[in-house]
């Protein structure tokens, strides 16, 4: 492949230039885009490697020593709580022969060893020592250019991400004004929200890409892929094409709900937009019905951590489904669990690409951690009902994705196209409190076709030199 790097467009090893794959004009992106080997390299090197992804939530590490393993992309890392308290997210491969250092999902420990040749690495990613160091070593180790490479990590609302970018944009530059929706729902409570048991992870035969760009906001299908669910009344999805979308730097967040009505006290209501204005009584229409997850007495921490205008957006969108570029979800919503009860759903999504074709389902549930045991257990049912495995939604969706990514292998579907038409102009609905760019009252494909325009952008520009980061 070449071009981008050397100044030359881009182009794919049969000499396809990359930006004959898309067109903005007529808003269409070519299949081929879910099928092709050099296209997933292109990748690896210019979205996994420099863009922020989540890695993990930090009730996931609570102690020094703990650790979970995940991945970036394709290449392993280990997310670690340091001695001082600082997550840390590194390389998981040893700087002797490249074998994976840590071989555990999760744990806690002092050390890393490798299991090849007994390389030890602190963790926070430092080299400590090696077997017969003194006798195999006589001009001694640099131990300071020896440790597992380190990514930048941040944190933002309990969530940690890492960049392999170390001189590229913050982490609240890549989430721009979606971080202001992420705080409303996953940063509310004094004690905030913790990860319930390990990640459920299984493998869908499809790209990533699906996922990723069907997360940022796309509605449409909905009515469509899950209209079982509404016949059976679990839900009735036309209320997705009526709230409202909002789009950021390529994340997307759908947010749904009217909960006022819902209320049956006539003497408590929102009468402005003035939000600080509107506290008192926002706090007590949320208490009669509190956002999923939540308990009434959990409301009175609201205010600890959420401005008026995000309480306010609690109160007339309490239902939220955010994505963030490239391939994560948030997800908080009212389900049904295996009972048919109405339950809370609190879940977060990741598509860990796996070559063009494959890509890990990874699945966490979150709850809040002052919430009663009853309603921890509610949450996780419900959440796991809809969102896990053999879940209601996820069965639906991958059945969508496995098919589309089987036919962009013929040879006449990858000359086809992903259409993007459904178009609509920005619109502010009459008091909305929530920073970003707005589509409503009808949600078509516009995030979506951000989420692309954000792909497109950072698959075509020039690859920077790895950096070692710190040691």
């Amino acid at each position: 492949m070449g071009g981008a790097d050397d100044g030359r467009e881009t182009c794919l090893r049969d000499g396809t230039p990359l930006s004959a794959l898309f067109d903005a004009d007529e808003r269409t992106v070519s299949l081929r885009l879910l099928n092709d080997r050099d296209v997933h390299q292109l990748e690896l090197d210019r979205v996994f490697a420099r863009t922020w992804l989540f890695i993990g939530h930090e009730s996931e590490i609570p102690e020094p020593g703990d650790f979970v393993a995940r991945h970036m992309g394709e290449d392993p890392v280990i997310l670690t709580r340091g001695q001082d308290g600082t997550p840390h997210v590194m390389l998981n491969v040893c700087t002797h022969r490249g074998m994976t250092v840590c071989r555990s999902d999760t744990g806690n420990t002092a050390t890393f060893k490798c299991p090849y040749h007994g390389w030890v690495f602190g963790t926070d990613g430092r080299m400590l020592g090696a077997p017969f160091e003194r006798d195999f070593y006589r001009g001694g180790l640099d131990k300071s250019s020896l440790g597992l490479r380190k990514a930048r990590t941040e944190t933002h609302a309990g969530l940690v991400f890492a960049t392999w970018d170390h001189n590229g944009p913050s982490l609240a530059d890549h989430l721009g004004d979606l971080a202001w929706y992420l705080e409303l729902m996953l940063a509310r409570t004094d004690a905030g929200l913790e990860i319930v048991g390990s990640p459920q992870r299984f493998i869908v035969d499809s790209n990533w890409k699906l996922a990723g760009e069907q997360w940022s906001g796309d509605s449409y299908h909905t009515m469509t892929t899950h209209k079982s669910i509404e016949d059976l009344g679990f839900f009735k999805f036309t209320s997705l094409l009526q709230g409202i979308h909002v789009s950021s730097n390529g994340n997307g967040l759908i947010g749904i709900g009217e909960i006022q009505a819902a209320v049956n006290d006539t003497d408590t209501t929102v009468a402005t937009d003035d939000a600080t204005a509107n506290l008192s009584a926002n706090l007590e229409l949320l208490r009669k019905m509190p956002p999923g997850g939540m308990t009434a007495e959990l409301v009175d921490q609201l205010p600890n951590h959420l401005t008026p205008q995000q309480i306010q957006t609690l109160v007339t969108t309490p239902l939220m489904i955010a994505g963030i570029f490239p391939n994560m979800l948030v997800w908080t919503d009212r389900g049904f669990d295996s009972d048919g009860n109405i339950a809370a759903i609190q879940r977060i999504h990741v598509a860990q690409p796996k070559g063009p074709g494959s890509f890990e389902f990874c699945s966490w549930v979150l709850t809040e951690r002052g919430a009663p045991e009853e309603l921890k257990t509610s949450i996780r049912r419900a959440s796991t009902f809809a969102g896990g495995i053999s879940g209601w939604i996820e069965q639906d969706d991958a059945d969508m994705w496995q098919a589309i990514q089987h036919n962009a292998r013929g040879h006449q579907a990858r000359h086809g196209h992903l259409r993007y038409n459904t178009l609509s102009q920005p619109s502010r609905p009459p008091g909305w409190q929530g920073p970003g760019t707005t589509y409503s009252p009808y949600m078509r494909d516009e995030n979506q076709w951000n989420w692309w325009l954000r792909y497109h952008h950072t698959l075509t520009q020039p690859v920077t030199p790895p950096v070692q980061g710190d040691k």
